[in-house]
């Protein structure tokens, strides 16, 4: 987990809502509107409070909505589905 200075975190315009989350399986699952178009296979880091929180892989996308592995290292605790994350590329 890194903490991110006041400028890099107003630089991140992309962000979304966590839909869905099982920790017990190491699954997230992001909304993903077109704009942000997300991809299987892009690993991408969710901020919340100027913290990376987790590093995410997306491995599907099913209609409006991404589906990814919470890579290892993730602060589980501050994963709750209805979030709002960044997203840092």
């Amino acid at each position: 987990v890194r903490t991110l200075t006041a400028n890099e975190v107003n630089s991140i315009k992309e962000e979304t809502k966590i839909a869905s989350l099982s920790t017990e399986n190491g699954i997230i699952v992001l909304d993903a509107n077109e704009q942000l178009n997300l991809k299987p296979g892009m690993t991408v880091d969710l901020v919340k409070a100027s913290k990376i929180i987790a590093r995410v892989k997306i491995i599907n996308i099913n209609g409006s909505l991404a589906i990814a592995y919470i890579r290892p290292g993730a602060n589980l605790n501050d994963l709750s589905k209805g979030d709002t994350v960044k997203i840092l590329r």
